[in-house]
């Protein structure tokens, strides 16, 4: 494994998940939402932000468990795992609050 290109790789998931959370934050009348399973808020950008990550960490063999996807048992098999949440704190993101981090 090369731990600097997946650091880099990394970085390049956090440049996008950024670019498209500030696209959202930025709507005028708030951040709409849906309550998934459990009264969680979701949104669009959650979702954004899980399709691009998915789209560009995993390389090869590797898993890939997200907050926001379905769970693949594959997965399990898998000598690397990408864990990702890929908006964490949800509520603050829709409250307009800066406190959510991917």
């Amino acid at each position: 494994m090369n731990f600097a290109a997946d650091l880099e790789l990394a970085a390049a998931g956090l440049r996008v998940a950024a670019a498209i959370l500030r696209a959202h934050a930025g709507r005028a009348g708030g951040v709409p939402y849906e309550l998934k399973d459990g009264s969680s808020p979701v949104t669009a950008a959650d979702r954004e932000v899980d399709a691009a990550l998915r789209a560009l960490l995993p390389r090869g063999d590797d898993g890939w468990l997200s907050e926001e996807s379905d769970d693949d048992p594959r997965r399990l098999g898998c000598r690397r795992v990408w864990i990702v949440d890929p908006l964490d704190g949800t509520r603050s993101f829709v409250a307009g609050r800066p406190e959510y981090a991917t």
